[in-house]
């Protein structure tokens, strides 16, 4: 048990205990909250009965942990009088798809099968490991009755409670750079104050990997008031502690940027008030009040072109409307034997890899002669390039020791060393929008796929400084993964094959390796082998990517439905990309 613990607290120690609140006042004026979802049924499990044997007990307090409405008073009356004050539900949750429960001589032993975590904040903290998921619970009686002594400190629901009750949020950071806010995934149960739950969790600060490359501008030790109060008009009133007054005028408004675009995603919010000790906090511009439907000055969305690239016999075309016209740069002309491209952001230049892999050139997209054409890294295999958001090209050289990884910045190729990345047979890279983390495919002969994540860690002007793996998650839903790509800040498409090689699947899923929300659709499996994967992420909170999918037969767009449709293409069209 105290191994157990000791992990569980690990994780959760990570953000503190601030959010997901168990009980306690709710102030609110619309009726709103603390409400159970309409689309779930409400359960009041029972609590202990007379004689109950101690294996009754353990499977009686997991039952009650899954009320709905979510409550824990009736768990607690399965534990004794010492343990009931001390009992810390919310540090974290546990999730697991099956559970066994035996008697063993320290008391009852409770086996969890696929067991994961969520930290305090909502964040998914991946698999448990390490024998955790192996629980002993002790117990003694107290007037004739058995009771727990020494429950977990961890709500511990079934999956499919998870999957049925919870609704993935972001909460909004900055990133190294102070130019750009970068989300973080957590799962909030429906039903509860929303709008409080992810003030707390925004305030406790960024979690796991992501707290390598974001930062928040609130004060340490910021706290919420008694409840975010919501309003029959829109309006948030939102008490924060009186750290809040010592901000400067700057902070104070990358602050409330952050706030904003975190209780935006709350329907029917328009409006936000803050204040501090009864008193309407001050801001920056005057007055108290910030609309929440107008972006601001800080946005998560980062301006890109939308236009559509490719290859046409080796010469670099822009796709509008189907069709395919030619570029007056470098690359758009003969004399240059290309394999692959990537565009940068805005669309202006171009980084290509020869048809042979070994070298990589850079030019502008329009406009300019040969001579404008730049080495900028020579190799062995040169997988496709990424550009990132500030004008760095990422390279993965597949040499005859595994794979290297690039960054081409102002003042040339820099060789990085990432765990699990370099020297790994790296079949795809891809970068998220806002420049913060990267995603590596790497295939491992007779054995499963691996995603690797990693953080970029930058300094105050964009510079990498080095690459920090955040985790590395098997991928069995493929047996072969030939592309990865980001759909959102959070969410990634990956293309592989099947185990008889005879199907392409591409597979929705996430950065943090949860199951995502609840009502994701995945796409139909299409008859042989894909060549390309091409995504335009989400532009912003809530619109949809544009996935498309080549093979050596048809150009196809994916719909919302999961099918996939003709899109027009020329299948003869090579290298599809989007900028990025």
């Amino acid at each position: 048990m105290k191994r157990w613990f000791v992990a569980l607290v690990a994780v959760a120690s990570l953000l503190g205990c601030s959010s997901l609140p168990e009980s306690g006042p709710v102030v609110r004026q619309s009726g709103s909250v603390d409400e159970a979802p309409a689309d779930t049924a409400l359960f009041s499990p029972p609590g202990p009965t007379k004689g109950d044997s101690p294996e009754e007990v353990v499977n009686g307090f997991l039952t009650a942990m899954q009320a709905n409405p979510s409550s824990t008073t009736t768990a607690r009356e399965f534990l004794a009088r010492s343990a009931r004050a001390i009992w810390s539900p919310e540090r974290a949750t546990m999730l697991y798809q099956a559970k066994g429960v035996d008697s063993v001589p320290a008391g009852v032993q409770v086996r969890l099968s696929d067991a994961a975590l969520l930290d305090s904040r909502g964040s998914w903290a991946g698999p448990v490991t390490g024998g955790a998921n192996r629980i002993t619970f002790m117990l003694r009686k107290e007037r004739g009755e058995w009771r727990i002594t020494n429950p977990p400190d961890a709500l511990m629901l079934p999956m499919s409670d998870f999957t049925a009750r919870y609704t993935p949020y972001n909460l909004y950071f900055f990133d190294q750079t102070g130019q750009i806010l970068v989300p973080n995934r957590v799962y909030l149960p429906r039903g509860r104050d929303t709008a409080s739950s992810l003030v707390r969790s925004l305030l406790a600060g960024p979690s796991g990997g992501i707290a390598k490359v974001a930062t928040s501008e609130f004060p340490a030790g910021t706290q919420l008031g008694l409840s975010v109060l919501v309003g029959d008009d829109g309006s948030a009133d939102v008490p924060l502690g009186p750290e809040m007054r010592n901000l400067s005028p700057e902070r104070l408004t990358r602050a409330v940027a952050q706030l904003s675009w975190t209780l935006r995603q709350i329907p029917g919010l328009t409006s936000m008030r803050l204040s501090v000790e009864d008193q309407p906090l001050p801001l920056p511009g005057g007055g108290n009040s910030v609309t929440l439907t107008q972006p601001g000055r800080f946005t998560p969305v980062v301006p890109s072109s939308t236009d559509l690239f490719a290859l046409r016999q080796g010469r670099l075309v822009v796709v509008e409307d189907a069709a395919a016209k030619g570029v007056s740069g470098p690359f758009g002309k003969s004399g240059f034997s290309v394999g692959s491209i990537a565009v940068d952001l805005t669309g202006d230049r171009v980084v290509a890899v020869s048809s042979s892999g070994g070298l990589a050139f850079s030019a502008p997209r329009t406009g300019g002669k040969a001579a404008d054409v730049r080495r900028v890294y020579s190799g062995t295999r040169i997988l496709k390039p990424v550009i990132d958001r500030f004008g760095t090209t990422w390279l993965i050289d597949r040499t005859s020791r595994g794979a290297r990884l690039v960054a081409v910045e102002g003042d040339g190729p820099h060789i990085l060393k990432a765990r699990q990345i370099t020297g790994a047979a790296v079949s795809s890279l891809a970068l998220s929008r806002d420049a913060t983390r990267l995603v590596a495919a790497v295939n491992r002969p007779g054995r499963t796929p691996r995603l690797v994540v990693a953080a970029i860690v930058r300094d105050p002007d964009g510079a990498v400084i080095r690459v920090a793996r955040i985790r590395s998650m098997p991928f069995a839903q493929l047996a072969r993964v030939r592309s990865v790509a980001f759909t959102s800040g959070n969410d990634l498409a990956v293309m592989g094959t099947t185990s008889d090689e005879a199907a392409t699947q591409v597979v929705l899923t996430t950065l943090d390796g949860s199951p995502g929300a609840s009502g994701r659709v995945q796409p139909d499996p299409v008859n042989g082998a894909a060549r390309i994967l091409c995504v335009l992420p989400s532009t912003g909170p809530g619109e949809a990517p544009q996935i498309r999918l080549v093979t050596k037969s048809r150009s196809l767009l994916l719909t919302p439905s999961g099918r996939w449709v003709d899109s027009g293409l020329d299948t003869k069209l090579t290298a599809l990309t989007y900028v990025g």
